[in-house]
């Protein structure tokens, strides 16, 4: 059960971050249009990131701390290098 809700919200970041930061990078629309759908990725991601850790001190789990910030810095990696880290 564990694997799979790691997983599962694995998924969710990943999707979350991939759909939504490709039209922050890559969208013709102006800079309003751009901030707004960063503005509403990063409350998304955040909403996750709450649900998570709500699950694992639900189960009572100790490793409850590492993923979150892992995903975070891996968001914020990528936000400020770029994909050319990759």
């Amino acid at each position: 059960m564990k694997w799979i809700v790691y997983t599962l919200f694995m998924g969710l970041f990943f999707y979350v971050t991939f759909f939504g930061l490709g039209p922050v990078f890559f969208a013709d629309g102006g800079f309003q249009e751009r901030m707004l759908t960063l503005a509403i990725v990063v409350a998304i991601e955040i909403l996750l990131a709450i649900l998570f850790i709500w699950w694992m001190r639900k189960k009572d789990m100790q490793s409850w701390l590492i993923y979150p910030p892992f995903i975070f810095i891996v968001f914020v990696v990528i936000f400020f290098k770029g994909w050319e880290i990759f």
